[in-house]
């Protein structure tokens, strides 16, 4: 995501002012990575309970939303708006 726009990277507090070789060495991007998809493989493991996915994804919004991260920045929002996990 960050080679494709790099613009990105100054979404995050923790990355602000590094580049992706530095992002890479301190592992903060790894530990990012790490968490997305964990929550990834949780949604999809439970899939059939679209009550659950869909407090999962609102709890991610709400983390976002705190970090004042733009709606637009998060592609998996429209994806889980179409598919009725978000209301």
């Amino acid at each position: 995501m960050f080679e494709s726009r790099p613009e990105l990277i100054n979404i995050f507090s923790s990355f602000q002012g590094k580049g992706l070789p530095e992002l890479h060495e301190s592992g903060l991007l790894n530990a990012h990575a790490l968490r997305v998809m964990a929550t990834v493989d949780t949604c999809v493991s439970r899939l059939d309970d679209t009550d659950e996915v869909s407090d999962i994804l609102k709890e991610v919004g709400r983390n976002h939303r705190k970090n004042k991260v733009p709606v637009h920045h998060i592609q998996v929002y429209a994806s889980c708006a179409l598919f009725g996990f978000l209301k």
